[in-house]
Parts: structure tokens; sequence; C-alpha cells
């Protein structure tokens, strides 16, 4: 089999997992996954025994098979050979994925869903898919509340980037802070910075305003931070 013919075939069962809403590690067929990789990255020079899913995994971004996403692969699998054999053997930290840019109309998942919570991924592929809705991961997540620290958009094009930091994530639950600059490199957009301090989940869309949302002592505080335009 090709390596063309190997990595549709990775892809297909990718999507069927999703549309069956099967957890993939609960499947007889991962065992089928798990061999293709194996010999996809035996073919490469890559070693079977270190975590290179992230390859694969970016194939599952696409909803349809063609020619871009097996070149697409096809690349990642060259340059991670090349960086194993120059030494470099950490391939998730060193992803170099294209910009792109933004969807309109799709939804932006934190990709630790595709590593953690196989299995709410696959329910809610299939309400996307159903209402087709296009959704795309953002990679180097470290929790899935991504609207709590990416960039909130103020206009067409135009995006605000406020400064991340809760306090329910300091001390031993800071390894679940992301930081937003290095998740919005891999997105083709410039957020403007802000020095407020405010998590993106606070900020409600209403009219041609955007307001932030605090309760302090049962009490609701609502106030505008700029006039947003229509879109």
């Amino acid at each position: 089999m090709s390596i063309e013919n190997k990595l549709k075939e990775i892809f297909e069962l990718f999507k069927y997992f999703e549309f069956k809403g099967v957890p993939m590690e609960w499947h007889h067929f991962n065992q089928k996954v798990l061999k293709l990789k194996e010999e996809l990255l035996l073919e490469f020079g890559l070693p079977i025994d270190q975590s290179y899913d992230r390859i694969f995994f970016e194939m599952n971004r696409h909803l349809e098979w063609n020619t871009d996403v097996c070149q697409e692969a096809i690349d990642n699998l060259h340059r991670s050979s090349l960086e194993y054999k120059n030494g470099q053997t950490r391939f998730r930290s060193i992803l170099r994925i294209p910009k792109s840019p933004l969807q309109h109309g799709a939804v932006y998942l934190s990709d630790m869903l595709l590593y953690h919570y196989t299995d709410f991924l696959n329910k809610i592929n299939i309400v996307l898919m159903s209402n087709h809705v296009s959704y795309q991961f953002l990679w180097g997540t470290k929790d899935i509340w991504v609207r709590d620290f990416m960039p909130v958009q103020a206009g067409q094009n135009k995006y605000v980037q406020f400064v991340y930091d809760p306090d329910y994530l300091k001390g031993k639950w800071s390894y679940l802070k992301s930081d937003p600059w290095k998740v919005t490199v891999n997105l083709d957009i410039a957020p403007l910075r802000s020095n407020l301090v405010i998590d993106g989940g606070n900020v409600i869309r209403c009219h041609k305003s955007a307001l932030v949302l605090s309760c302090i002592i049962n009490s609701i505080y609502v106030s505008t931070v700029f006039d947003r335009p229509r879109i």
C-alpha cells in the first residue's frame, strides 16, 4: 500500500470514529490505525516508541480527503524525519503549523479534546457536522476553555487580547494556564494588546457594544469595555 493510501485510510478511520461517536482507543479499528501509523513512521525513519500522533491528528482538521491534505501530512512526516535525524526528538514542541486565515462560521476547539476528551469530541462532532458547521483546532492550549484566554473580536478583522491571569489558575493549577500568544501565533490575525486583566468568557456581545460581567458578593456589575460595531 502506498504512503498516500495509508494516509487516506487513517483519515477515513478518524472520520469513522467521529461520526460513529466511538472513542478511538476503545474500538477494534484502532489497532489498524496504530499499525498504519507505525508503518508510516518506519518508512520515514521515525521511532515508533515516541509520540508523533499530532502529524496524523493534523489531517483531522479537514472535512474531506484531498491532495492538499495528503501533501500536508507527507510534508509533516518529511520535516519530522529531518528534525529527528538532526537530533530533535520532541515533535510536538517543534511542529510548525502554517498560519491559516480564520474560517468564517467555523467553531474553534482546544486541541486537548483530541488527547484527553475523545468521547466528548466525538459527540460534539456529530452535532456540528449534522448542522453543517465546520471546526478547527487551536494548537498549544492547556485547557479546553478557549473563550477565556483567546482574543475577543472587536470588529471586522479586529481582535483584542486581554491579559489572561485568573486567580483560579495559580499555584498548583498553574499548569492549566494557556499562553494565548503562543496559541494565536498559528492564526492569521494580529490582536491588539490590552493591559486589562479579563477572562474572555466574561465579555458578552450586546448590539454595538461588548460588556464585561463580573459577580462580586452576589451582585452583578456591568461595564462597557469598548464599542463593538456590527460585523
